[in-house]
């Protein structure tokens, strides 16, 4: 009689470890400094959400987030210098000769204006009134 010979191979099991998947959508991811350069052109909360495809509340999130500080501080410090800008511009424009941008200026910044005023004469004007009767008898 012959004897079998039976091997027998123990199967290795390999443990896995299952992670958790984060729950929502992913981050949205920003670029800063194209950020700051949408506030300086004086873009919309809802313009920079859109050009970062996502909600102006993940904006909101997103400064509170990174930045400590709400959307509407790190708006305003960032938009002034494109106001800087702008007037940098203008004063430049009015320097090279430009009139229109010079009564502008001079309107909107220097409370000037270009309302004619009219000035009492010391003449004595005379005037006749005749009342004429329309109703005959």
């Amino acid at each position: 009689m012959t004897k079998l010979k039976v091997e027998t191979k123990a199967k290795k099991v390999k443990k896995v470890k299952k992670v958790k998947k984060e729950a929502g959508r992913p981050e949205t991811k920003i670029d800063w400094e194209q950020f700051d350069k949408l506030c300086m052109l004086q873009c919309t909360q809802k313009e920079i959400a859109s050009f970062f495809d996502c909600t102006d509340e993940t904006i909101q999130n997103l400064v509170k987030k990174y930045k400590n500080t709400d959307f509407s501080v790190y708006y305003a410090q960032k938009s002034q210098k494109g106001k800087i800008a702008i007037r940098r511009k203008q004063f430049q424009v009015a320097e090279s000769g430009n009139t229109t941008m010079l009564i502008w200026l001079g309107q909107n910044w220097l409370s000037q204006s270009n309302r004619e005023t009219i000035s009492e004469t010391e003449k004595e004007i005379k005037v006749n009134i005749q009342v004429v009767d329309d109703k005959k008898k």
